[in-house]
This record gives structure tokens, C-alpha cells and sequence, in this order.
């Protein structure tokens, strides 16, 4: 009896629209469901589907995802990779006008791939669909659901023609876990953070040196602790940032996690260490903070890891894994690595707005704002590199 069983898929989104109306933005967030399809005779197709979450309504449509579309996005994020501050060539043009050029290279694999994301999403067969409003209507949160496969792909970079997805919507990314997860919004018992930074100073090799981490991790620091958090701080002066220091903290249970450092991968791991978070003396994997948070029985309720390609999903790396198992409400990571200071104000942006009430989607999307309309390489490349793991309407707990 629903429309997308006995309705042709034009009067569906008229009567899409009209149920949009009838509630208001704090009460109404689009979810999106994108998954490769279980049928393996169709394993180059997507099954896309969205509506309300507070409506049985659904439009489902059974989109194209060729080998070569798939191939194409796989390589921009390896492009995306090319414009990092890890890249040798880069390090190497630092300091020059040639960065211009780069950076402009870099805009253009932007809107280029953006585009061709966008137009996956748009086909539909009787629907035309020029812009995001068309699909999910305006001033919305958005959930996207994805599965093992689709989590790879960056969607929240998909762009229009007028912006990207996650500068026009609030979006979170929702993954089902199997177990440990708490009901969306519940709080955490304890007011406890762990606030991490290190600027790598001891390092032999200058070009992985921080410059603004640790003045990072005091700016969260305070601003939690203006939220009424109890921060636990760690860097690198001292050799406080240790694996068994951070370990214990963690198994002891906190409720936010900041991290701001170098994060490392390796491809040919096993499955569990191929992403890592770089400490002082060592390297602390995904396989190390599931042992935390059994000891914790739980994650953070937020872990903002700024650090680079701390979400990389491309070879099924799921170092979020690690958090969203274990009931962690929100998530933060990057795509590709990321520079020391805009990724730096993008953090601290972050935590100005969300401390103010501000939910942790639209706080997220205030931090990308300040940089969508500036011309500078670095931050053109490090902004879109963020993504968030978690529902896009709640925000922070209430202070005790």
C-alpha cells in the first residue's frame, strides 16, 4: 500500500514532499540507505533508498556502479593521497609558487570526482534530479547507512554543481555493529577525556615533525574543560604519551577522546593493524583499543582523531571498527593524510561550537564553512579529508 509499491516514482516524490512538511527540523532527519546489492549477478549495482526516519515511506531505486566508476573513485582518493603533506614531490615544492598550481589541481579532482559520485546518486528513470534538494529536501540532518562496500567511497564529497553533500547537510555515517552499541543519545556515566598531542619533535626526520598539535590538545583542553570535563592531557614532553600510559587511561573509561598526531597505515597488515595512532614509544592499533574498551566496557562517547587517514576504508582497513563496536556514539577520522595547521583550526573550531550546544554534525560542518570559500592549498586539501561515524542530530553531554 505504499508508494514505492503501487505508485509510479513521480507522484512518490510528491508525496515524499508533502510528508517532509509535516514536521519540523528538529524533529525530522533524512536517512539514506546505500548498499551493494546481495544479488552477485547484479554486483556492480547499489541498492539507494532514503526517506524519513520517523516514517515507514521509503524510495528505494537500484542504481548503476560500474567497475570503472568504482575504480575511478578508488583513484581519486589515491590522488587525494598525492596532495598531502606526506607526498615527497610536495615536500619538495614547498615554499614555491608551484603549490598554486598543485592547489588547483587539487580543487579540480574535487568538483570532478564530486561530480561523478553525484551523478550516481541522481539516476532515477523518471525523476529528473539537477541538485540535492531534489532527493532530500532542504535544511535536514542526513544519516547515511552504508554497508562494508560503500563505506570505501567518500559520498559525503558527492557535489551538486552548487556545493558538496557535508557542506549542504549535517551528514553522519551510520554502520551496524553487532554488539555493544548504546541507544543513540545516551549519555556516558563518567565526565572523563583524554585529550592527546604531539608534535614528534624526537623524530630524526624533520619532515614528520608537528608543529601545532600540542597547542591543539591545550586549546581542547580547555574548552572541555570550560564544559565541565575532567582532562586527562598527554604529550610528548616527558615521554607522557606512551602506549601503556594511553592504554590504562582508556580502560579506564572515558567519555571524549581527542587525538592529535600522526596516524599510521600499513596495507599489508593482517586485518586488526593496519591503521594505528603513532604514540611516543610505539604504535597503538585497532587490535590495542579493543583490549581498552573491553576493560572499559565501552568506547568514548566522541573520538576526534586528527590524524592522518585515520578513517581510510579503501583496502578495508576499519579502524573505526574498533570504536563503533565497542557503543561509541561518534566518531571523527580523515580520508587521506592531512596538514598540521588547518587541520588544527578545523579541530578547534570544532570544539568552540560543539561546547557551545551546538550539535557534533552541525559543529563539524561550521569547522568545514571556514574553509570552503578560501584559496589556500592546504586547507583545500585537508577540509574534505574529514569525516564523521555517528548520528547527525545530538551533540554533546550535559556537564555534571
Amino acid at each position: 500500500m505504499y508508494a514505492r509499491t503501487i505508485v509510479p516514482a513521480l507522484l512518490a516524490q510528491i508525496v515524499y514532499s508533502f510528508m517532509m512538511k509535516q514536521y519540523s527540523d528538529d524533529e525530522f532527519m533524512v536517512e539514506a540507505r546505500i548498499v551493494s546489492s546481495d544479488n552477485l549477478s547484479e554486483k556492480y549495482w547499489l541498492r539507494f533508498s532514503y526517506g524519513s526516519d520517523l516514517s515507514m515511506h521509503r524510495f528505494t531505486e537500484r542504481i548503476p556502479f560500474t567497475r570503472r566508476e568504482r575504480k575511478y573513485i578508488k583513484n581519486f582518493l589515491q590522488e587525494m593521497d598525492g596532495y598531502s603533506g606526506r607526498s615527497t614531490k610536495l615536500r619538495r615544492m614547498r615554499r614555491t609558487k608551484q603549490l598554486r598550481r598543485v592547489d588547483v589541481k587539487a580543487r579540480d579532482a574535487l568538483l570532478k570526482n564530486g561530480r561523478r559520485l553525484f551523478n550516481i546518486l541522481k539516476r532515477r528513470s523518471e525523476i529528473k534530479v539537477s541538485r540535492f534538494e531534489d532527493l532530500f529536501g532542504t535544511g535536514f540532518e542526513l544519516t547515511l547507512t552504508l554497508d562494508d562496500i560503500t563505506r570505501r567511497f567518500p559520498w559525503e564529497l558527492a557535489h551538486d554543481g552548487e556545493d558538496f553533500l557535508c557542506v549542504k547537510y549535517d551528514v553522519g555515517r551510520k554502520v551496524e555493529s553487532p554488539f555493544w552499541r548504546r541507544q543513540s543519545g545516551v549519555e556516558p556515566e563518567y565526565r572523563r577525556a583524554l585529550v592527546i598531542g604531539l608534535n614528534y619533535k624526537w623524530e630524526k626526520d624533520e619532515d614528520r615533525w608537528l608543529y601545532t598539535a600540542e597547542r591543539e590538545a591545550l586549546a581542547v583542553q580547555k574548552q572541555l574543560r570550560k564544559k565541565g570535563y575532567a582532562v586527562k592531557l598527554l604529550r610528548s614532553k616527558g615521554k607522557q604519551a606512551t602506549v601503556e600510559e594511553v592504554e590504562k587511561v582508556l580502560s579506564e573509561g572515558v567519555a571524549i577522546f581527542h587525538f592529535s598526531g600522526h596516524g599510521a597505515y600499513k596495507v599489508h597488515q593482517p586485518e586488526g593493524r593496519r591503521g594505528a595512532l603513532v604514540l611516543r614509544d610505539g604504535d597503538l592499533t585497532e587490535e590495542d583499543l579493543r583490549t581498552c574498551f573491553n576493560k572499559a566496557k565501552g568506547a568514548p562517547y566522541l573520538s576526534f582523531l586528527n590524524a592522518c587517514q585515520s578513517a581510510k576504508e579503501i583496502y578495508s582497513s576499519h579502524f573505526v571498527d574498533a570504536f563503533v563496536e565497542f557503543g561509541a556514539e561518534y566518531v571523527i577520522g580523515t580520508f587521506w593524510p592531512v596538514y598540521d595547521k588547518p587541520s588544527t583550526k578545523f579541530s578547534e573550531k570544532f570544539y568552540r561550537e560543539v561546547t557551545q550546544g551546538t550539535s557534533i554534525a552541525h559543529a563539524l560542518n561550521l569547522a568545514r564553512w571556514q574553509f570552503v570559500r578560501k584559496r589556500k592549498f592546504q586547507e583545500a586539501a585537508t577540509w574534505p579529508s574529514f569525516v564523521l561515524y555517528g548520528s547527525a542530530i545530538h551533540g554533546l553531554p550535559r556537564a555534571p
